[in-house]
């Protein structure tokens, strides 16, 4: 099964740095987390190729490569969403679509074969399911919420090169959110470390997340120039 991911292109926004990035020569701030996530949820066996349209352009070639093609949008996107979807009209490409803006409003798109929506890790399981046995529904959604800590690590590996360093960077954020917090009041609430305030000294934890975060930056930057 051939698996085309497609995070279609944002328009030039406040919010989508178009401008600001240029001075780091990037072309986008951040990777398609959720496709990335969902790659990961798809059985291995099964060969996938991401376009995050913000970074290359999606060429007829990778349509006619893929079984179906994966969109995942946001409502700012729904322009370059309605061009996807014409071109693999053309090619009679199968189209399977969740995030947002189909959550918000999937009766507005028919040509759409299979909506996975709201929570994927609940919903898309029973579309594999129903598409191994022949019988894939049209819609899938659900009013529970998904447990976070059973979501699979995203596929960085169908982001080439930059993307997976970026993708690699989101995935390190989040988790030094999860944890610098804690760790940060546990050290308040010792009082005292050594001669200094544990409030003081518990700034040197985000010390060393800066080191880390520049060591990054520093990795990053070297490879784009090699």
């Amino acid at each position: 099964m051939n698996i085309l991911l497609v995070y279609p292109q944002c328009p030039d926004s406040f919010w989508s740095f178009k401008n600001a990035l240029k001075f780091i020569n990037k072309k986008a701030a951040v990777p398609p987390l959720g496709l990335i996530t969902v790659s990961a949820m798809l059985p291995s066996s099964w060969h996938k190729r991401l376009v995050d349209m913000n970074v290359s352009a999606l060429h007829a070639s990778d349509i006619q490569w893929a079984d179906y093609v994966f969109i995942s949008a946001m409502y700012i996107q729904k322009q370059s969403v309605r061009k996807v979807m014409d071109e693999c009209g053309k090619w009679h490409t199968k189209i399977v679509a969740g995030g947002p803006l189909f959550t918000q409003e999937h009766d507005n798109y028919p040509q759409v074969d299979h909506f996975i929506l709201n929570e994927a890790e609940i919903t898309l399981p029973p579309f594999l399911t129903d598409l191994e046995m022949g019988q894939p529904k049209r819609l899938y959604q659900t009013s529970e919420y998904a447990d976070i800590t059973q979501t699979p690590v995203p596929d960085v590996h169908t982001c080439p090169n930059d993307k997976s360093s970026g993708a690699a960077g989101l995935v390190m954020a989040i988790v030094g959110g999860a944890l610098m917090s804690p760790i940060q009041g546990a050290i308040i609430d010792l009082n005292q470390v050594t001669w200094l305030p544990a409030l003081n000294f518990s700034f040197v934890l985000l010390l060393i997340s800066f080191f880390v975060i520049a060591f990054f930056d520093y990795r990053c930057t070297e490879q784009s120039y090699n």
